[in-house]
């Protein structure tokens, strides 16, 4: 499956109106079955300190981006993970999206509606505390991994969407002003904890979203370079763990691709 081409028509617009021109634009262009494939979306919050995962950015990538699409394909699986300091990626939320009684057009539309709105407010109520004490460590790498070994949904297409600065903490020390390593040294340090290994992410599609840092105390630091240097050294990351990864400064559905 050509995985980039897939994520920018099912992201170019995320307004239920346009659901079926998403679905009819993949299939012609022979992304999609026609019977609109499942979708495993497993979603990253990373609220540590000076990241840019909080309950606006959370709102708007899952009521926007994530649920319509989970709503617009029954037996879509939406699972919401927190980074904290206990535990790298914490299960906070799941659900998944159901069919309507009926395959009458009025009656999809508004299940899926009503579907939407009770899982947005589900993941958000469940999300409530994470925002409350923000870690101080970033363990991005190790989130990631463990998320990307999560029992998959059955025939349904995987992506991880991660909310965040990219500001690695853990396995690495990317945040700002430190010296950055490079790709060799990240992947060797990677390795030497058993983190991100070859073939983990197979047929992964990865979205870095948020990415732009808009901290002051973090700003001084992060020169355009510097960032495009972060997001390299993910990209051969999950590359190499075998994922498709792209970066957006902030919220996909409305901003150019910045990869």
């Amino acid at each position: 499956m050509r995985l980039a081409p897939l994520l920018a028509v099912l992201f170019m617009s995320c307004e239920p109106s346009s659901q079926s021109h998403l679905q009819d634009a993949a299939r012609s262009a022979g992304l999609l079955d026609a019977h609109a494939q499942p979708l495993d979306l497993l979603v990253l919050c990373d609220p540590s300190e000076f990241s840019t995962c909080d309950a606006d950015s959370l709102r708007e990538t899952l009521d926007r981006l994530v649920l319509p699409v989970a709503a617009s394909r029954p037996g879509s699986r939406v699972r919401l993970y927190v980074l904290g300091s206990d535990i790298p990626a914490r299960l906070v939320a799941s659900q998944e999206s159901t069919s309507a009684s009926r395959p009458i057009p009025k009656l999809v539309a508004k299940h899926e509606t009503q579907w939407r709105a009770s899982a947005l407010d589900f993941f958000m109520t469940a999300a409530r505390p994470s925002f409350d004490s923000n870690a101080l460590r970033s363990r991005i790498a190790e989130a990631l991994t463990r998320i990307a070994a999560a029992d998959p949904v059955s025939d349904a297409q995987r992506m991880i969407i991660y909310i965040g600065d990219m500001r690695e903490t853990g396995v690495a020390m990317f945040e700002t002003c430190h010296a950055l390593p490079q790709p060799e040294a990240f992947l060797a340090s990677l390795d030497a904890a058993d983190l991100l290994r070859p073939s983990s992410m197979t047929g992964t599609v990865v979205l870095f979203t948020f990415t732009s840092i808009n901290n002051a105390r973090s700003v001084q630091c992060d020169t355009p370079a510097r960032s495009a240097a972060v997001k390299a050294l993910w990209r051969a990351a999950i590359t190499r763990a075998g994922g498709a990864p792209t970066f957006f400064d902030t919220y996909p559905s409305t901003l150019e691709r910045k990869d």
